[in-house]
């Protein structure tokens, strides 16, 4: 443990009354919160106003480590593609990057998708960086996901969430922070790694020795296969997209018809009682015929009303 003397940022006054740079802080701050975010891939995940210190000399001191996040260096990558997409309001990459985020199980309509993206960016055509509101963009931004059946990753959806406090608390030190202008300089660097000659060099050997490992196992894997085909013991899944749904409706309907003829025999048998009059005797009438008609109207009166809310007749 160590002991941390500064100014937390829920007490501003003091420090614009020592003349503190707030502007300058607030762009050391969100530097340190990114750094930690496209360096290390460990973030704070908390970071409002009451867990961040001005230490003097304009340092930064965070916290309440209680939350914190991990994202990986592929998702790193990825989230760089999804900020640069953004920033260049690219409907077609920002729809791509998504897609290839998603680790949802549910269809998704890429041209809807792409379609409502590209009316999301061109809603902020021509609004500077500084004036956009980063909450309200994500804000829109997860309910697009939602509407499209998109999943992003857990520790994802924390660092965006991260992203709107860091430009909250930035705007309240200088109104003209803005966390994109922020972000601008980390992204570009990652981008210019991933093209760096050595890098590219590295990953298409790997890639390379992935793709031999894969041929030089071919031959076992392929016996294997035709021994179990020998054997009968392969086993094949076939999936039937909106069959379940199908069987759903054709149980409905088989029920119908079922309380319908159910309906229809109560009714001809009762009739029956009533033009032979066999059977005990109420207000004049065969009671076994007369329960049968009012059973049988409670169930025409059942099977109408399902009709009539399914909405379907």
């Amino acid at each position: 443990m160590e002991l941390m003397e500064g100014t937390p940022l829920t007490d501003l006054d003091p420090l614009k009354a020592r003349g503190v740079d707030l502007a300058a802080f607030a762009q050391t701050g969100s530097r340190m919160m990114l750094r930690q975010i496209f360096e290390y891939g460990v973030f704070h995940g908390d970071p409002h106003p009451g867990n961040i210190y001005y230490l003097e000399g304009g340092r930064v001191g965070l916290v309440d480590y209680g939350m914190t996040g991990r994202i990986s260096k592929g998702l790193r990558e990825r989230l760089t593609d999804l900020l640069s997409a953004l920033g260049r309001r690219d409907a077609r990459d920002l729809a791509l990057v998504l897609l290839d985020l998603n680790v949802g199980e549910r269809e998704v309509d890429l041209i809807s998708l792409r379609e409502r993206l590209a009316d999301f960016v061109q809603s902020y055509y021509g609004v500077p960086l500084k004036h956009l509101n980063i909450r309200r963009v994500i804000g829109e931004g997860f309910g697009i996901l939602r509407e499209h059946n998109i999943e992003i990753p857990p520790h994802l959806s924390l660092l965006l969430k991260v992203l709107t406090q860091v430009e909250s608390v930035g705007r309240s030190l200088d109104p003209d922070f803005s966390v994109m202008d922020a972000v601008r300089p980390f992204a570009e660097e990652m981008i210019k790694r991933r093209l760096e000659p050595a890098r590219l060099a590295r990953e298409n050997i790997d890639l390379a020795r992935e793709f031999w490992s894969v041929i030089s196992r071919a031959p076992e894997d392929l016996g294997q296969i035709i021994r179990k085909i020998r054997t009968g013991r392969i086993k094949v899944d076939v999936g039937h997209l909106g069959l379940n749904d199908f069987l759903r409706e054709q149980d409905r309907v088989s029920n119908r018809i079922s309380f319908a003829i159910i309906t229809g025999s109560v009714v001809v048998g009762s009739s029956i009682l009533f033009s032979t009059g066999v059977g005990p005797m109420l207000f004049g009438m065969p009671a076994i015929g007369l329960l049968g008609y009012t059973l049988a109207a409670g169930l025409g009166l059942w099977l109408l009303v399902d009709i009539l809310r399914s909405g379907r007749f």
